[in-house]
């Protein structure tokens, strides 16, 4: 678990970067890795009791205080407190486990140093390509990572119009004409 003299390091850290972070602060970046609905953790973190708006839900996150305190925080916990690691998504039972986070976090710092590697000619290019292809297809394949993103469009085309509201089959309003099949599927007339 976190211990006030944390709490207090990771507020004056942060002061000294000209952060005003409070520890409802910290609760609310904690918290959130329990809950999935962001919007309780913001009523729980800050004793909102009324209603009130998702957009200052999503403005205090986008917030540069937030932004800032959610870096240090995983810094803080990837090299700080291992119990408090450990309660975090993903809970070890044992200290042999590893979470899916870190794994993940893992994979990427792995491939993060190849590269490096590779650029300070500490390893041969073959065995760099090598390594870092392997990393990308289990990143892409286990945690669905990719490293570029394509816009990929499906076209469907509409068979039925309507629904028949006694049947309840799929009706196509105006049948296909000859011409229109013939067109579409380009079909050749061996009637001539």
């Amino acid at each position: 678990m976190i211990s006030n003299d944390e709490l207090a390091k990771i507020i004056n850290d942060c002061a000294k970067k000209g952060f005003s972070i409070k520890v409802r602060d910290i609760s609310f970046y904690l918290l959130s890795s329990y809950f999935d609905d962001i919007n309780v953790v913001y009523k729980i973190a800050f004793g909102v009791e009324t209603a009130f708006v998702e957009s200052e839900v999503i403005q205090y996150i986008k917030s540069k205080s937030y932004v800032y305190l959610q870096a240090y925080m995983n810094d803080f916990l990837s090299n700080g407190d291992v119990a408090l690691r450990n309660n975090k998504k993903g809970r070890r039972k044992n200290n042999d486990d590893i979470t899916f986070e870190e794994n993940k976090a893992y994979m990427l710092k792995l491939k993060k140093d190849t590269e490096n590697a590779l650029k300070e000619k500490k390893i041969s290019t073959k065995d760099a390509l090598k390594i870092l292809s392997e990393i990308s297809v289990k990143l892409n394949d286990k945690f669905n990572i990719q490293d570029s993103t394509k816009d990929q469009i499906v076209f469907v085309n509409q068979k039925y119009d309507t629904i028949c509201p006694y049947c309840m089959h799929e009706v196509a309003s105006q049948p296909m004409t000859k011409e229109e099949a013939k067109k579409k599927y380009n079909l050749i007339d061996n009637t001539k």
